[in-house]
């Protein structure tokens, strides 16, 4: 066993054991190393200033938990080295766009002022929830592991989504799917119970476990911020609209 899927493995143990999905738990963590180390390299490192510049800084997300981590003088480097890459773009920018190369403009669409890769941050997320991903895969095709995923929190729909996908054989597919309709069937039920107790006929009764699952709902469906990929939307004839 190499040290890396070692500990991937160990993680995932510990997350599963944890409240709430354990891949956003992971991911989360992730992030912030993630941010540690590009406020910490953005002032001894050229390529990850590098890398920042090309993407015009990070996304809006990411930006913000940059900024939460009060790492001033790394941030400040890094995006002075971006403020100039956007200073040099605008006065390269076009004022007018002569008229025969306007339809190759907008049908490239074209967005000015753009960044030239994603986002570090995103990059580094994305990659992470593959190797998490397979991680939980291979965990759960080994003894105890499918015991173990029943016994946690389940995952976030996002994970759930990017788990099936990840997943090559019928046995674990069935797995996550009876696990999620348990998990989710009982979190449809404590939200009738707390929509019921909204009518005044039964505003008097003791709130249980119920009383948040309004929030549970959202981050079972949404999953935590800036961890995921966009919606994957089913464009299908017979897919939701």
């Amino acid at each position: 066993m190499t040290s890396e899927r070692h500990t991937v493995e160990h993680d995932l143990h510990e997350a599963l054991s944890g409240a709430g999905c354990a891949l956003c738990a992971l991911l989360a963590r992730s992030v912030r190393r993630a941010i540690d180390a590009l406020t910490y390299e953005g002032v001894t490192d050229v390529d990850v200033r590098a890398e920042i510049r090309a993407a015009r800084g990070l996304c809006a997300t990411h930006g913000v938990a940059l900024r939460q981590a009060r790492q001033a003088f790394g941030a400040a480097l890094a995006y002075r080295a971006v403020l100039g890459e956007v200073l040099r773009d605008l006065e390269a920018l076009p004022t007018t766009v002569p008229r025969g190369l306007r339809r190759i403009w907008r049908g490239a669409r074209r967005t000015p002022l753009a960044g030239r890769r994603a986002c570090p941050v995103c990059d580094h997320i994305g990659e992470m929830q593959r190797i998490y991903c397979e991680g939980l895969i291979q965990t759960l095709q080994r003894p105890g592991g499918r015991e173990q995923l029943a016994a946690s929190a389940g995952l976030c729909l996002p994970h759930l989504r990017a788990s099936l996908a990840s997943a090559g054989d019928a046995a674990t597919i069935a797995t996550l799917r009876s696990t999620h309709l348990a998990r989710y069937t009982m979190l449809a039920a404590e939200l009738d119970e707390f929509i019921r107790k909204r009518d005044y006929r039964f505003a008097r009764e003791a709130s249980g476990s119920e009383r948040d699952s309004w929030v549970r709902a959202i981050e079972t469906l949404s999953g935590a911020p800036g961890l995921h990929p966009a919606a994957t939307i089913d464009a299908s004839p017979g897919g939701s609209s």
